[in-house]
């Protein structure tokens, strides 16, 4: 299953409250699509004052087997989404996230 990582910054025109509820909005229209199987929103924070952290939202897009993510992201919904954080200043990046699970016990 492929897992696409879409970050982006915070809207400072927007409360907290008000860029969680316009973000899955936005994400809903993607979730109607037959090719998503589930969508985590996290909003982030930096864990240090040390490193900070420039993205504060998170979208983990699970897509269906078969379903490539790169066709995914070049498809017009989630096209125009992502024009649209970049014509709002908030600086979305993309990411196809293709890992393993590492448990402690096998190392």
């Amino acid at each position: 299953m492929t897992r696409l990582v879409i970050l982006w910054s915070r809207p400072y025109h927007l409360t907290a409250g008000e860029a969680a509820a316009w973000a899955r909005e936005e994400i809903g229209r993607m979730l109607t699509r037959d090719a998503v199987r589930r969508a985590e929103l996290t909003p982030l924070r930096g864990a240090s004052d040390r490193h900070p952290a420039e993205c504060r939202w998170m979208l983990e897009l699970h897509l269906e087997p078969g379903i490539d993510g790169r066709q995914f992201v070049e498809a017009p919904g989630c096209t125009e989404w992502l024009n649209e954080l970049r014509s709002l200043g908030l600086h979305p990046f993309v990411m196809i996230a293709d890992g393993e699970t590492i448990d402690p016990a096998d190392v």
